[in-house]
């Protein structure tokens, strides 16, 4: 299995496709499976890139514990150097710039990849994320209280089947409508990079049926 091997971190990662880089960042509580069905169709025009990031599926740091956003960036930073060269030592010294695609907390890496190493960032594109959070009211307050007090004490599993319960706290709701032949193809990549394919699948398998229906 393919890692950079990082001074604390083994990171794991893995890629598909050849040409310009396109990195792929997963939410939190996830892993680089939410882009499985994303994949096949970016390698067909980009070398992708999907990473496990510190502290989430096989990127295990001693302890499970200790981590930032930064050192997430930092992390995926680290990987474009072992895969095309320094990132750091200016645009003509490493291999070009990847598109940098982030989702909640892969988001919030990517805008700080970019920002402390636009060398190495061609494009971002940012899904359901933030720069600064601010949380809506007393309810998004206490949501994010109690989110925080998970990830501090809590192993990811149980962080990543918490946020799954927030996104369908109802089994009818994660049908989306897939029933029209218009919006299949919609509905299907949107319930898989929102959901979290393969990481929350044990959570809610009826999930894997829908997509599967909607593939004919």
């Amino acid at each position: 299995m393919p890692y950079a091997h990082l001074p604390d971190l083994e990171l794991y990662y893995e890629t598909a496709g050849d040409g310009r880089p396109l990195v792929l960042l997963h939410g939190l509580g996830s892993s680089s499976a939410d882009w499985a069905l994303q994949v096949p169709a970016f390698a067909a025009r980009y070398r992708v890139i999907t990473v496990d990031l510190r502290g989430h599926g096989r990127s295990q740091t001693a302890g499970g514990r200790g981590f930032s956003v930064a050192q997430m960036a930092e992390d995926v930073a680290a990987l474009l150097d072992q895969l095309d060269g320094p990132v750091a030592h200016g645009p003509a010294a490493h291999g070009p710039p990847a598109h940098v695609v982030g989702l909640s907390l892969g988001g919030c890496a990517a805008q700080l990849l970019a920002a402390r190493h636009p060398e190495a960032v061609r494009g971002l594109v940012l899904c359901n994320t933030f720069a600064r959070l601010r949380p809506d009211g007393l309810r998004g307050a206490a949501r994010l209280l109690r989110r925080a007090w998970l990830l501090g004490t809590a192993p990811m599993p149980v962080v990543a089947a918490y946020v799954a319960g927030g996104l369908f706290p109802k089994p009818r709701e994660i049908e989306m409508d897939c029933s029209c032949p218009d919006s299949a193809g919609l509905c299907k990549h949107l319930a898989a990079v929102l959901y979290g394919v393969g990481a929350r699948l044990d959570h809610r398998p009826e999930l894997l049926f829908l997509l599967r229906k909607v593939d004919h």
